[in-house]
């Protein structure tokens, strides 16, 4: 039974406090609380091993789907985190930062990721992890923003990217810190304060450049928003247009191109880049490419595919196809706006 396997496992691993208290010298159990914290310790460590999701390896998306459910529920049922180990403390820690991450870059929902990453935060105590707490939640509070446009959410992204540069690592050049700066280009992207966006994104590349295996997959996202502001500026169109067409070619060799929510996003860039010059076939071709990536990773009726079928309906609209642009433009209607 359950309980033999436990006996078993507290007597050989178990930490010795956990076991003393579980198990007197006749092997009968003879205090619950001790118990619970026993099965809960084992359950930590079986979800820590088989929920893999990591934000940055987009094969982890699918097989973690599944999980997510399960394990939200298990971390709700603890009441009190303070009563926890300190190892287990970890263990949880770490679960709801992947949590936080999940509902924040997959299932974009900023409100519920906050809610795991600041239970992350409060349980992480190294300073890499509140780090890289303290950046997600930048990151999430720039969702929001992007979607709400509450200035308070604008303000809080902005402070968790600042502690990472000025308090965390100051003068330091590292991942966070180069992460950090991306995200504060994002917020000033979407407060339309352009310059200060390039300045921060071309702060972000610089420190990634520097950086052993710096130029990957957060330096290839950063490039790709740079490209965007350019293109909201309506100016340097050719650049960003270079610049997009290179990380294609990035993306592209990717052995989960297709499953890459990534790559996507930089067809969907592209794809704008080239109807903004009246380039329709090349414009069609890079949206219709980033629909079917999006499909792979977020399912047929997700939201994020409102804003490729708006694209869509737009470049057929321009082609003098007004029964497609129609169909597609019913197709955005339908998946809300993200």
């Amino acid at each position: 039974t359950y309980s033999i396997s436990l006996f078993v496992y507290a007597e050989t691993t178990m930490p010795a406090p956990f076991a003393k208290n579980l198990i007197n010298e006749e092997g009968d159990v003879y205090d619950p609380d001790a118990r619970k914290q026993a099965e809960r310790h084992l359950a930590l460590e079986k979800f820590s091993k088989n929920f893999n999701f990591d934000w940055n390896q987009s094969a982890t998306i699918n097989q973690n789907k599944t999980k997510v459910a399960e394990l939200d529920v298990f971390l709700k049922k603890i009441e009190d985190y303070n009563k926890l180990s300190k190892e287990d403390q970890k263990l949880a820690g770490h679960l709801s930062y992947q949590l936080g991450t999940f509902y924040t870059h997959i299932a974009h929902d900023p409100n519920t990721g906050i809610d795991k990453l600041n239970k992350a935060e409060a349980l992480l105590m190294d300073k890499e992890a509140k780090a890289r707490c303290y950046n997600q939640l930048a990151y999430a509070y720039a969702q929001k923003y992007s979607t709400e446009r509450y200035a308070a959410d604008r303000e809080k992204a902005l402070y968790y990217s600042g502690k990472v540069i000025s308090e965390f690592y100051p003068n330091v050049k590292n991942q966070d810190v180069a992460f950090a700066y991306s995200i504060k280009g994002r917020i000033q992207k979407e407060a339309h304060d352009y310059s200060a966006a390039q300045e921060s994104f071309k702060t972000a590349l610089d420190i990634y450049e520097s950086l052993p295996n710096g130029k990957e997959d957060a330096y290839a996202r950063t490039k790709s928003k740079l490209a965007d502001t350019l293109l909201e500026q309506n100016k340097e169109d050719k650049a960003a247009l270079a610049m997009l067409e290179e990380l294609k070619q990035y993306w592209a060799k990717k052995q989960d191109a297709n499953q890459n929510p990534y790559a996507a996003n930089n067809l969907i860039s592209l794809g704008q880049a080239y109807l903004r010059i009246g380039n329709i076939k090349e414009a069609q071709a890079a949206i219709k490419q980033a629909i079917s990536i999006y499909e792979n990773v977020y399912g047929a009726g997700s939201k994020q595919l409102a804003l490729p079928y708006e694209l869509l309906s737009q470049t057929y609209q321009q082609e003098g196809k007004p029964k497609l642009a129609a169909a597609y433009e019913r197709k955005a209607a339908s998946m809300g706006k993200v």
